[in-house]
């Protein structure tokens, strides 16, 4: 147990150095395959060093292994970077659920991520991913948490967006394809090209 806990901080320092590389000099992404619900289970510990002991944590992900696409760091990175803003949203406690959706579409995988925070009203939803927009005060946040989640998805060819209401807390969904979707369009653009 002391290992895997030195193992997720050394993965969380790494995930430190991307976010800074990736606006610095758009550093380049490692994608590998991995079951998305077994890499969210290994982030739980760091979820709950995370949040306020105030908070409850609740992981509903199925039994079933979903593959993805991604870089596990970025990926990472990415999920913590939605957490953190749950956190700051929830000074005073509250709930935070993290969840693996079953849609209907075998090609891609959602994941839910949503807390019972302050909210957020349309003007701020519409630019929380612009890189160094931030509701915190000066010295407390630099802007680039949801920027970089939002980077991140994108690039492994997925989309983030969120919902939010003022006192009502906020879900961020995440949707990734999965790894055989990649496959099959790397094969459509092999032939494309030939």
């Amino acid at each position: 147990e002391a290992l895997a806990g030195v193992e997720t901080a050394a993965r969380r320092g790494a995930a430190i150095s991307r976010k800074l590389l990736n606006f610095s000099r758009q550093d380049v992404a490692h994608p590998e395959v991995f079951d998305v619900c077994e890499a969210l289970r290994g982030l739980e510990g760091m979820l709950r060093q995370l949040f306020d002991p105030r908070v409850r944590i609740e992981l509903t992900l199925p039994e079933r292994a979903l593959p993805v696409r991604i870089d596990r760091g970025q990926f990472e990175l990415a999920v913590l970077n939605v957490a953190t803003n749950a956190r700051d949203a929830m000074p005073e406690g509250g709930h935070f659920r993290l969840s693996v959706r079953l849609d209907d579409d075998p090609a891609r995988v959602g994941i839910e991520l949503s807390d019972t925070g302050v909210g957020m009203d349309e003007g701020v939803r519409r630019r929380i991913f612009e890189p160094f927009f931030t509701t915190r005060e000066f010295g407390q946040g630099t802007g680039l948490g949801l920027a970089t989640a939002y980077g991140i998805i994108k690039q492994a060819g997925g989309t983030i967006d969120a919902t939010s209401d003022h006192g009502k807390g906020t879900t961020f969904l995440i949707y990734l394809p999965t790894s055989l979707t990649y496959a099959d369009k790397n094969a459509e653009d092999a032939g494309a090209t030939k």
